[in-house]
C-alpha cells in the first residue's frame, strides 16, 4: 500500500507539477522513476514515465519563463548525436535489426531528456531539487534491497527493477549515488537531515554488500581512493566514516561474499571462478566482433548472438550472455562511432567538473556536490567495467550536469 501511495504521489507531482510550478519538476520526477519503477509501485497502468515526460515537454514549450527554447546544445549532446548515428548504422546492418532498433529508440529518448536537462536546470536550486529526487531513488533501492535480501539465495536480484534489475547493475547505481548522500552528512545543515544522510550512507553501503557484487566491492574501493584524491580536507572524516561503516556492516559480509571478493585477484586461469574466466572470454569475443565491423559494430544487443555461438555452445541465432563491460559493450556493439564519443564524453566530464569546482570555495556545498559527481563517476566506471552499462541514463545525466555547473552556474548564483 505504501508503495502504491508513493507511486501515485510521484505520478501526480510529475504530471501536474510542471504546469503549476516549473517544467524541471517533471524532469526530476522522471529521474526518480529510473530507480523507482512503476512495476514495483504497482502503477504500470498509469503510464507514469510517459505522461511525466509529455507534461515536461509541453510545459516547457509553452512556458514564458524560457523565451528561448533549446538554445543550449553542448558538446556532450553533439557527441551523443554521433553515438546515435553509429547505433543507427549498426542497427541497419545487425543480425537482429528489430532488437537493435528497439534500443536505438531508447537512446533517442535519452537524447530528448538530455536536451531538456541542459536547458531547464539553470540554477543551483533546480539542481538541488534534481539531486534530492536522485537521493529518493537511492533510498528506494536500499528499501528494495532490504526487502528482497535472501529471496534468491546468494544472488541478489531487484525484481522488476528495469535497468537496475541485476545485482551488478544495482550495486553500480548505488555506488554512483553514494557520494551525493555522503556529502550531505558533512553539510552544516539541520541535525535531523545529517542523521538521515548517515542512515542513508549505511543503508547504501549495506546494500552494496548484500548484492555480493565484485564490481560493487571494487566501486566502493574506488570511492574511498577518490575521496582521498579529490577532497583532501575530508580525509579524516572519510577514514572515520569507513571505519564505522565496516564495523556496522560486517554482519552482512557472509562467507559467500568473501569467496566472491577473493576471486578478484586470481591471476591464474585454474584459480579463477567460472564467472571471472567467462568475462575474459566475452571480452576477447567483443574485440573479434569489433574487428569484423570496426566503424559501427554489430548493433545494440546483438553481441549476445556472437557470444552465445563463440563461447557458450549455442547454435547461431540463440542469444548468449552480454559482454559484461561498458567498454567492450560499446566497442563490440557500436564500433568506433560509439566507443570514441563515449570515452571523449567521460574525458570532457572530468575536465568540466575540474574547472567548475574551482569557481567555488573549498568549504562550499556546491563544490562538494561537484566533487560528489566526480567521485560517483569514478566509482561507477569501475563497476561498469564488469557489467553492461551503455544503456544507463544516469551516466549521461552526470555528463550534462558537468556542463551545467561549468557553463550555466557561476560562483555568485
Amino acid at each position: 500500500m505504501l508503495s502504491l501511495i508513493l507511486g501515485v504521489a510521484l505520478y501526480c507531482l510529475g504530471v501536474v507539477g510542471p504546469f503549476i510550478y516549473e517544467p524541471y519538476v517533471g524532469l526530476a520526477v522522471y529521474a526518480a522513476f529510473t530507480f523507482i519503477t512503476p512495476q514495483q509501485l504497482g502503477i504500470v497502468y498509469l503510464k507514469g514515465p510517459l505522461l511525466v515526460a509529455t507534461a515536461t515537454v509541453v510545459s516547457y514549450l509553452f512556458s514564458t519563463n524560457y523565451p528561448k527554447k533549446f538554445n543550449h546544445f553542448p558538446a556532450e549532446l553533439k557527441l551523443f548525436s554521433v553515438m546515435l548515428i553509429g547505433m543507427l548504422l549498426g542497427a541497419c546492418n545487425a543480425y537482429n535489426p528489430d532488437l537493435a532498433f528497439e534500443h536505438f529508440f531508447i537512446y533517442c529518448k535519452y537524447c530528448i531528456y538530455l536536451l531538456l536537462m541542459v536547458n531547464l536546470l539553470s540554477s543551483l536550486q533546480k539542481i538541488e531539487i534534481f539531486n534530492n529526487f536522485l537521493i529518493l531513488g537511492a533510498a528506494w533501492l536500499v528499501y528494495r534491497c532490504w526487502d528482497l535480501r535472501g529471496a534468491y539465495g546468494g544472488r541478489f536480484e531487484n525484481t522488476d527493477g528495469g535497468i537496475v534489475g541485476d545485482s551488478n547493475q544495482f550495486a553500480a547505481a548505488l555506488v554512483m549515488l553514494l557520494p551525493l548522500v555522503i556529502m550531505r552528512v558533512f553539510r552544516k545543515s539541520h541535525v535531523l537531515t545529517r542523521i538521515g544522510a548517515m542512515l542513508g550512507v549505511f543503508g547504501m553501503f549495506m546494500s552494496v554488500i548484500i548484492t555480493n557484487s565484485r564490481g560493487g566491492f571494487l566501486g566502493i574501493i574506488a570511492l574511498v581512493v577518490s575521496f582521498f584524491i579529490y577532497y583532501k580536507n575530508y580525509r579524516k572524516r572519510i577514514l572515520v566514516c569507513c571505519f564505522f561503516l565496516a564495523i556496522s556492516a560486517s554482519p552482512f559480509m557472509t562467507d559467500y561474499y568473501f569467496l566472491r571478493v577473493s576471486t578478484i585477484s586470481a591471476a591464474k586461469e585454474e584459480t579463477r571462478d567460472a564467472s571471472s574466466q567467462s568475462r575474459l572470454d566475452f571480452w576477447k569475443t567483443a574485440i573479434d566482433v569489433w574487428e569484423k565491423s570496426p566503424v559501427y559494430g554489430c548493433g545494440l544487443r546483438n553481441f549476445t548472438y556472437y557470444n552465445g555461438y563463440a563461447n557458450e555452445g549455442l547454435s547461431w541465432g540463440e542469444q548468449g550472455h552480454v559482454a559484461h563491460s561498458i567498454w567492450f559493450e560499446a566497442l563490440g556493439e557500436g564500433g568506433l562511432l560509439v566507443f570514441v564519443p563515449l570515452v571523449w564524453m567521460f574525458i570532457l566530464f572530468f575536465r568540466r567538473t575540474s574547472r567548475a569546482k574551482r569557481k567555488f570555495d573549498l568549504d562550499s556545498e556546491v563544490r562538494a556536490d561537484i566533487v560528489a559527481l566526480q567521485i560517483g563517476m569514478v566509482g561507477f566506471l569501475v563497476c561498469a567495467s564488469f557489467v553492461n552499462r551503455l544503456i544507463y541514463e544516469p551516466v549521461y545525466w552526470w555528463c550534462c550536469l558537468s556542463y551545467i555547473y561549468d557553463q550555466r552556474i557561476d560562483s555568485a548564483t
